[in-house]
């Protein structure tokens, strides 16, 4: 501990008399100001805010180092109240946006008057290698996601699933190198592209269905769409094992609970990855 940087003020040293003997100087203003700082530079928490803007929600989470103490979902217009509220309650030191919106000035702007804020892009430095032939267009939830397997099984061959908007594939080698992945249409976007485009058959709400027979046109919906993700995903997870050997298997994402039964080799399911990932890379920027 540094205690130079909090070294008592003089008005609570030990002053001497003119005799010779020496008292306190008590100061009440002086002693809060001095524990105050004590509190801020070695009790309190370094605290991490996590912004994730998607196409369709924005998650917002807090982090005291690598333990996530809070998070939450919502409306993109209604996180700006989220984040005077948190920078009233808690102590944040550094934040990051990820966005796969456009405009984020303002939003950006806004952060930036309550605490260091990094957006993240393609030019943000990140603890891995990356093989991407186009990082400009590599999206930030792919990223994080990479990040987060790299810090959970260094060493080791890992694949991401994420099943959102899209349902995207991200796999990192054992030597911490993304190499890329794979991106399909998500659940929802294959329920309305089957009522966009074809005049009979209706717009299904995603539902869990264990049964590969449809006896309606409503569950003949469901088990299309259900069981070909499943069949995709198991596939594509067989053939990564086939070229690469054995690797953890996470999935996340909105609708990944939907999926979680009938899927195989499956290392576990993890809805906050990006968000895992995202710190890390703040993390890796305010420390290095």
């Amino acid at each position: 501990m540094d205690f130079q940087s909090i070294a008592l003020p003089t008005e609570l040293r030990r002053q001497p008399y003119k005799d010779g003997k020496s008292i306190k100087i008590f100061k009440k203003q002086s002693i809060f100001r001095y524990c105050f700082k004590v509190y801020d530079l070695y009790l309190c928490p370094a605290l991490n805010l996590i912004i994730d803007i998607g196409n369709t929600s924005t998650k917002v989470a807090i982090f005291d180092n690598k333990n996530i103490i809070e998070a939450t979902t919502d409306k993109l217009e209604n996180i700006a109240k989220k984040i005077q509220k948190i920078n009233e309650t808690q102590q944040i030191k550094h934040c990051i946006i990820s966005s796969v919106v456009s405009d984020t000035g303002a939003f950006l702007t806004a952060c930036q008057k309550h605490f260091p804020t990094i957006l993240l892009s393609s030019e943000t430095p990140i603890p891995i290698s990356n093989l991407y032939q186009t990082p400009k267009t590599l999206g930030n939830d792919r990223v994080a996601c990479a990040v987060a397997l790299h810090t959970q099984f260094q060493n080791e061959n890992s694949l991401s699933i994420d099943l959102g908007t899209c349902i995207k594939y991200d796999f990192v080698d054992e030597k911490g190198i993304y190499q890329g992945g794979a991106i399909s249409p998500g659940m929802q976007m294959r329920f309305k592209s089957l009522d966009t485009f074809t005049n009979q058959l209706p717009l299904v709400q995603p539902a869990e269905f264990d049964n590969y027979i449809g006896k309606t046109t409503e569950t003949s919906i469901l088990s299309g769409v259900i069981n070909g993700i499943k069949s995709e995903i198991n596939g594509t997870i067989d053939q990564y094992n086939a070229d690469y050997g054995q690797l953890n298997v996470v999935i996340t994402g909105g609708d990944h609970k939907y999926f979680e039964k009938g899927l195989k080799n499956i290392t576990f399911a993890d809805s906050l990855l990006v968000l895992k990932g995202l710190n890390e890379i703040l993390e890796y920027n305010t420390k290095n």
